[in-house]
């Protein structure tokens, strides 16, 4: 906690706003505001409080682009922090036209001090920066030797016991010695703005009925989950059409047994895993991700209403898909997070109406989406005009309230 609170330079007077992305925060985090600052404000899930000016608000990198996205206003003079394993180009780039100071960092394994934390600078997050004080940063390779000047290396950070326990992250040691991400560590993927734990994942798939295997990987932009699988025989697979319904079993099963950032967007199947010499999976040698996600097996329902009509064009528009029903999952036809922010943006410049992200995501649907927006139509249709509040507030006011007010407004 004081490794951080240095490195913010937090002091007795400032005070700290916690960004709630619906996980539990981190104890770092709270522990730190709570010991070196004079206040902490935790927000809800569903709506960030603009906070004291000054303050330090902190939030993963997902949080930030939900806030960002939603038209959310750091307060004046906030100093931004996004801590995460994955930092996208796009977000940091969201952060920066904030005009507020922006800190960076990566989290550290557990419950430790980030590997990582510095003002943003012209290497946008891709250089590490020195590290906090007390955190011992070291670049091995398979071996556990350290790597030379100019090559890629497994991120590691000494813990109590001078143990070396990966950071998640694999580095490049600059010629200056500074230390440059390159991707994720040995057994995880990024996907969007998240870390992703490919044997997690794939063990879990493996387990569903009808899958003999099964590997994980990403598409090229890093923006998307890919899940490949290989059939057992014991469920029909041979057909267009009985691949397109085994895989969307797979995938409703899926979004039943994992959390939603680690269910795979596009499923295809194989007849077998290209493996590598030790026997393990050769992602490298995996086939690219089918163009589109297949569709899922939901009738092609027309849009019923200008809305739903403006909204399937969006839908088409952002997905690249000419045919699309009113009830198809956006997810299910291969959407993802960054082109969920995308979906929304374009909402609100085609209605002027900023939908929360929440809501898209618990019916991505074009209906789904839709609703949402008639019904924040209806919601301002229904916002009195000034003279209507002006005047709500009075027939609340005794006459000896309304006889002062009239007398300071002279």
């Amino acid at each position: 906690m004081a490794a951080v609170a240095d490195r913010l330079s937090v002091t007795p007077e400032d005070d700290v706003v916690l960004l709630d992305g619906g996980s539990p925060p981190s104890p770092v985090d709270l522990l730190m505001a709570l010991t070196h600052a004079r206040s902490l404000l935790l927000s809800g899930v569903q709506l960030a409080p603009p906070g004291p000016p000054g303050a330090f608000v902190l939030a993963d990198p997902p949080t930030w682009r939900r806030v960002l996205t939603e038209g959310w206003e750091p307060p004046p003079g906030a100093r931004l922090v996004c801590v995460g394993e994955v930092l996208a180009s796009d977000l940091v780039d969201m952060l920066a036209r904030t005009g507020r100071t922006v800190f960076l960092g990566r989290p550290g394994p557990g419950v430790t001090a980030p590997v990582a934390l510095a003002p943003l600078d012209d290497g946008r997050g891709r250089r590490l920066g020195p590290p906090p004080a007390g955190v011992v940063r070291s670049v091995l390779d398979a071996r556990g030797r350290p790597v030379a000047a100019g090559l890629v290396g497994e991120l590691f950070v000494t813990d109590g016991t001078g143990g070396a326990v990966p950071a998640g992250l694999r580095c490049r040691v600059a010629g200056d010695g500074a230390l440059e991400v390159v991707g994720p560590g040995e057994g995880r993927l990024f996907a969007g703005d998240r870390s992703v734990p490919a044997a997690g994942v794939e063990a879990v798939l493996t387990g569903f009925p009808g899958v003999a295997a099964s590997a994980v990987t990403t598409d090229a932009e890093r923006s998307r989950l890919v899940a490949w699988l290989v059939p057992d025989g014991t469920v029909p697979a041979g057909t267009e059409a009985e691949r397109e319904a085994f895989t969307a079993a797979v995938r409703g099963r899926a979004r039943t047994a994992l959390p939603g950032h680690h269910v795979p967007a596009v499923f295809g199947i194989l007849d077998e895993l290209p493996l590598g010499p030790g026997g393990g999976i050769d992602r490298g040698a995996l086939p690219e991700p089918p163009a589109r996600a297949p569709r899922e097996p939901v009738a092609q329902v027309p849009p019923r209403n200008g809305v739903e009509r403006r909204v399937l064009s969006l839908f088409q528009e952002v997905l690249g898909l000419s045919v699309i029903g009113v009830h198809a999952d956006f997810f299910g036809l291969g959407g993802h997070s960054l082109l969920a922010a995308k979906m929304l943006s374009r909402v609100r410049a085609e209605f002027g109406l900023q939908v929360p992200v929440r809501d898209f995501f618990r019916l991505p649907t074009p209906a789904g989406l839709a609703a949402a927006i008639e019904e924040l139509e209806r919601a301002r249709d229904r916002r009195p005009t000034a003279d209507e509040a002006l005047l709500a507030q009075l027939a609340g006011m005794s006459d000896d309230e309304i006889d002062q007010l009239l007398r300071h407004l002279n």
